[in-house]
């Protein structure tokens, strides 16, 4: 008789999940399958390794633990998901989208920050192309405000965004297709760049066209602060083609980065000037990182033996630059050697400052046709603050991601993600030893990546003795964390996931 009365619970449950999916408008958490390598320029058959693309995994150290945050798939919403200080998931909160197109995420030192973008195909300067929204630490929508226009057909194309913060002030770096030029009537690739006051949630500077620090293409954007001031890297094809760093020269405590008549230029600097014609997308160059100690700004990237230069060739090192402070004279060397004519190649690396004169280099390698495969190595290595190898270069199985690490004391952490499998890996860096560890995502009891129905309806025939699940899916499927899974659960999952409710 009780497993007759929980069989016909389980069918009201059911029923209910199924009227609550009919009747109300589906929306979807699910993340991208795999955040893995995606720190990697865009893989295409016909365009090589070419742009970079922006970044969708986050990291933030809370007081008690971390917070994992990235964009749904299809940038509808924002998924942020609590661990403990063990990386064990405590709870999962959805947050609604802005503007159709994902740009980046910053936690600043006040709040959260999204960028969200979408296309202006129209060209039209009335047109929203770019929104900054400011978040409380709990979620909560504070403000926004917003680019118009600005000379973007398609905002963060074949590149990226990155933010720094410098008192009352965020700098959004990043990049756009622009409006048909009047010289060929095509739609060229630039970068951008907009400040933002906290304070005032309000943009208070930009340079969208070719008024100040101008590049095109810019296949990568960096941006660092230093001393009130914009240091910045682009990874250019064309106008200028080399890897350059912009120093600005005046404070943008003003409330703009953009000089006065009577001020200097930017200071220009060329990391790596790559040879090949300014029609030509492929530079066999990648830029992983960017970071300045007491005495160098370092930049840190991979790079073909410019002797061999052609799209055929596809085997890179990992080069270091260093840019004297003192003259601004480039220091360039290559960290591995892989031979031109081997079956191995490194990915684009990961760079974290660990002091202000210690900083941590990290990438992994690629083999196989065209060099598509990753070996599931990951190679690291310490610097100095002139950009000398102060370690052994150490090998250890796993995984980068563009999750670009966060630092707890002398320890580097980051994520991966594969199909709802999220692993945290740390790197101690005083004893250099690598370790890891999987956490599955609440809700997420068959770990597709997405906390839906289906995983209700498992719930459901587990609560009826129809289904099994193992510890780990035991652990997941506990949403509502009162030591048993049943219908309970089941009812929470179905309301996440039709948006009756935002949390977990």
């Amino acid at each position: 008789m009780k497993k007759i009365n929980k069989c016909f619970t389980a069918m009201i449950t059911m029923m209910i999940i199924i009227s609550m999916m009919c009747t109300t408008v589906y929306s979807t958490a699910k993340e991208d399958d795999t955040n893995v390598e995606k720190q990697n320029y865009i893989w295409n058959e016909n365009y090589d390794w070419n742009w970079a693309s922006t970044v969708r995994s986050y990291l933030v150290a809370l007081d008690d633990g971390y917070m994992k945050f990235a964009p749904s798939a299809d940038d509808t919403q924002y998924n942020a998901e609590y661990y403990s200080a063990d990386y064990e998931l405590k709870t999962m909160e959805s947050i609604s989208g802005e503007l159709p197109i994902f740009g980046g995420f910053y936690a600043g030192t006040d709040g959260y920050y999204i960028v969200s973008g979408q296309e202006n195909l129209e060209e039209s300067d009335s047109v929203e192309v770019m929104r900054v929204t400011k978040y409380d630490k709990s979620w909560t929508r504070i403000s926004s405000d917003s680019v118009y226009g600005a000379n973007t057909l398609v905002p963060f194309e074949a590149g990226s965004l990155r933010i720094a913060e410098d008192g009352d002030y965020l700098i959004i770096k990043t990049c756009h297709k622009m409006y048909k030029s009047q010289r060929d009537g095509l739609n060229h690739q630039a970068n951008m760049c907009f400040q933002y006051s906290k304070s005032q949630s309000k943009i208070t500077d930009k340079a969208v066209y070719k008024e100040y620090g101008y590049v095109s293409h810019s296949f990568n954007q960096f941006v660092q602060i230093e001393d009130h001031k914009i240091i910045a890297i682009d990874h250019g094809d064309a106008y200028p083609r080399t890897v350059l760093l912009n120093i600005y020269v005046n404070s943008i405590q003003n409330g703009t980065f953009i000089p006065d008549y009577f001020e200097s230029p930017i200071k220009k600097v060329n990391i790596i000037d790559i040879p090949g014609d300014i029609r030509d997308n492929f530079t066999g160059t990648t830029v992983g990182g960017f970071e300045y100690s007491p005495s160098s700004y370092l930049v840190v990237g991979s790079v073909i033996d410019f002797n061999e230069f052609n799209s055929f060739n596809e085997v890179r090192n990992i080069f270091v630059s260093a840019v004297s402070k003192d003259n601004l004279k480039v220091n360039t060397y290559n960290l591995t050697d892989y031979s031109t004519t081997g079956d191995i190649t490194v990915s684009t690396p990961q760079f974290v400052k660990i002091t202000d004169d210690r900083f941590l280099i990290m990438w992994s390698t690629r083999k196989g046709y065209r060099h598509q495969k990753f070996t599931g190595d990951i190679y690291y290595a310490l610097l100095n603050g002139n950009g000398e190898l102060i370690s052994e270069i150490k090998q250890s199985k796993g995984n980068i991601s563009d999750c670009h690490p966060i630092t707890i004391g002398n320890t580097a952490l980051w994520y991966t993600q594969t199909n709802g499998i999220v692993t945290f890996y740390s790197i101690d860096t005083e004893n250099m030893t690598l370790e890891s560890k999987k956490s599955l995502s609440l809700g997420d009891v068959n770990s597709d990546g997405s906390v839906d129905i289906a995983d209700a309806l498992i719930i459901s025939r587990y609560d009826v003795e129809l289904a099994k699940l193992d510890k780990n899916q035991l652990t997941v499927a506990d949403v509502n964390k009162d030591g048993s899974v049943n219908i309970a659960d089941a009812l929470i999952i179905s309301r996440y996931d039709v948006g009756l409710i935002d949390k977990i």
